[in-house]
């Protein structure tokens, strides 16, 4: 597995003024690529998903956001939520992350009007979760 040590270590056999090229592309990255496909890729899985980019990449073709949605399609990972995991409160107008509480009382929204949440409500209430960080706290 390619890390940052070792590109260090071969880029110090080059001389400091040398002019490169070069595209750098880690875990994080497929971490956000799969989050934006609605994937949930845990640190390790990114990392077993760049290294195999690294290894069977095709130079003639180079690295690229499709070459990532590839690699994500064949690890199968997981959805990271559905339109089923979320609700609308229309008397408290909020969302409901219905996937942490399991129920509509435990949400503390019984007895409140309700609706299921559309697929672009689902993209908002994701990214909402994935920077308030509490998908981690599952």
């Amino acid at each position: 597995m390619t890390t940052i040590q070792k590109l260090i270590e071969h880029l110090s056999t080059y001389p400091k003024d040398a002019v490169v090229a070069y595209a750098l592309w880690g875990a994080d990255d497929v971490i956000q690529r799969a989050s934006e496909r609605g994937l949930l890729c845990s640190k390790e899985q990114a990392e077993e998903i760049i290294d195999r980019v690294d290894r069977k990449q095709d130079a003639s073709l180079g690295i690229s956001w499709a070459t990532l949605d590839c690699y994500i399609d064949e690890a199968n990972l997981q959805p990271l939520k559905t339109v089923n995991d979320y609700l609308y409160c229309e008397t408290c107008e909020e969302f409901v992350d219905l996937w942490k509480y399991g129920s509509v009382a435990d949400a503390g929204h019984e007895g409140c009007k309700t609706r299921p949440v559309t697929e672009e409500e689902l993209k908002n209430c994701i990214q909402d979760c994935i920077e308030d960080g509490c998908f981690e706290e599952e």
